[in-house]
């Protein structure tokens, strides 16, 4: 899992995600966000983000983060949820004023930096995760023996080490476990989607 940040242009009159909120709830579709495209775990994020803060922002979208993100810096858009590889540099430069962590607990990245419930808006959580399937019927055996030579790579020392400076985190649920999370997943999303009219590309 790759936890997401909520960072503005350094040019909005924000220092806090309250304040951002407050900023976009007294100039409704003022404010842009940008995405790297729709239907994209930055654009459902934002879309999570007014939906849940009760704002209305205007949406950009963008072919990829390699041209949100330098939109963001440039000013184009004022506010944008991303990935830690993308966001934590600006911030540390001061290109761009990070001002929650989209997650349950503080990043280790930037442990300063508020999560987004702490910051006033919980269930605002986003990130980008990654996890490995079989075909339906797979016999339980090969899944569990699967699943253990997984988390038996995964638990190498290196490989979190790779991971962590990223800031991606390994999660090593069972099958079910994992089972469990997705169904939250899409629920969770697929009712955003549903209240937004998000479409896919």
């Amino acid at each position: 899992m790759s936890w997401m940040f909520v960072a503005v242009h350094p040019s909005v009159p924000a220092t806090t995600l309250k304040e951002l909120i407050a900023l976009a709830k007294a100039k409704p579709g003022l404010l842009t966000f940008g995405s790297s495209g729709n239907a994209t775990p930055s654009h459902l994020g934002g879309a999570l983000f007014q939906a849940l803060s009760g704002t209305k922002l205007v949406h950009v979208p963008y072919k990829g983060a390699g041209a949100s993100v330098p939109a963001l810096m440039r000013g184009e858009v004022q506010v944008l949820i991303e990935t830690p590889p993308l966001l934590v540099p600006l911030g540390q430069t001061g290109e761009v004023r990070i001002l929650a962590a989209a997650r349950l607990d503080r990043s280790p990245l930037l442990p300063d930096v508020p999560t987004i419930g702490e910051a006033g808006l919980p269930g605002a959580e986003v990130g980008s995760w990654y996890g490995f399937h079989a075909p339906a019927g797979t016999p339980k055996p090969i899944i569990d023996k699967l699943h253990d030579e997984i988390v038996k790579a995964l638990s190498d020392k290196d490989v979190r080490a790779r991971l962590a400076a990223t800031g991606a985190e390994v999660a090593t649920d069972t099958p079910d476990e994992f089972a469990a999370f997705i169904r939250v997943e899409q629920k969770k999303w697929g009712d955003i989607i549903k209240a937004t009219g998000i479409k896919f590309d």
